[in-house]
């Protein structure tokens, strides 16, 4: 799979909420600890988790059968009504400052490849020419984690920090590309940095 990066509407606005994907960081002890989680909480989240998995099941199930272009639109279709489900629970899981909170540590794990879409990218006013260098860049990584994956396949604490080490190589070489001032804008949207516990 090669990234491609879509044309940037300037009526559109940076993401308010995390979507699905970012479920995995409300079980993580270190982003717990910095959102400060309370128990209830915790547990709670716990619960969203596979209720989310459910959910994704169930609806990527309309899937089958669609192939090309067909089964592409679709799935961008669900994962969009996938997302905003995941936003909405969230919103009701956390206190609007935790959640402000929570959105900021979701872009710092998702780093430079969160600038493809196209709301990130007209916050930040990225150009068309780096824009394209960025979806080289990630293209890139792409292809080195592949090989990390390939190289230390049974060994997960060395696939571990092969990857955060490209995913941190990674999004130095994307901020690079940034004018100062978007530099300013990133650091405002991320925040400060948190501790990622990987506690599997």
């Amino acid at each position: 799979m090669v990234l491609s990066v879509d044309p940037v509407r300037g009526d559109e606005k940076p993401p308010e909420r995390p979507g699905i994907g970012a479920i995995y960081l409300l079980l993580n002890p270190g982003a717990q600890a910095d959102l400060k989680l309370d128990s209830e909480q915790v547990a709670r989240a716990s619960a969203l988790a596979p209720r989310l998995q459910i959910r994704q099941n169930q609806l990527f199930l309309k899937l089958e059968g669609l192939v090309g272009d067909e089964r592409t639109r679709k799935k961008s279709e669900l994962s969009a009504v996938l997302d905003g489900e995941a936003g909405e629970a969230y919103a009701d899981l956390l206190r609007p400052e935790q959640l402000e909170r929570f959105t900021q540590i979701d872009l710092q794990r998702r780093g430079a490849s969160a600038w493809l879409e196209p709301r990130l990218a007209q916050s930040l006013e990225l150009t068309s020419e780096q824009s394209a260098k960025l979806v080289k860049i990630l293209n890139q990584a792409m292809v080195r984690r592949r090989e990390a994956q390939s190289n230390t396949r049974g060994n997960r604490r060395a696939t571990t920090e092969k990857i955060e080490a490209i995913r941190v190589d990674t999004d130095a070489q994307a901020v690079a590309l940034l004018t100062s001032s978007q530099v300013e804008i990133w650091k405002k949207l991320i925040g400060e940095p948190f501790t990622y516990q990987d506690h599997r």
